[in-house]
């Protein structure tokens, strides 16, 4: 359960900092450096989601061959049978 909270809070930390850049494209009279202050947060953000991305991918790339593993040992027992 704690994995599940702890994604829960990931996503969560996330729509905040959603909620965080529609307010600054509302804001009006934003200088160069606030808005190059917002690029580099939002390029931190998006560097970690990426990686997050990735490794939820090679866990399912690895799972999945686990299971295609055992798959082809349970034909095998099969046809054994």
């Amino acid at each position: 359960m704690a994995k599940q909270e702890s994604s829960e809070n990931v996503f969560a930390e996330y729509s905040a900092f959603l909620a965080q850049i529609s307010r600054v494209k509302e804001t009006q009279g934003l200088t160069q450096e606030m808005l190059m202050m917002e690029y580099l947060k939002l390029a931190e953000k998006y560097e970690t989601l990426l990686k997050s991305a990735s490794r939820v991918a090679k866990m399912g790339d690895m799972a999945q061959r686990k299971l295609l593993k055992f798959k082809e040992l349970f034909d095998t027992m099969r046809d054994i049978d």
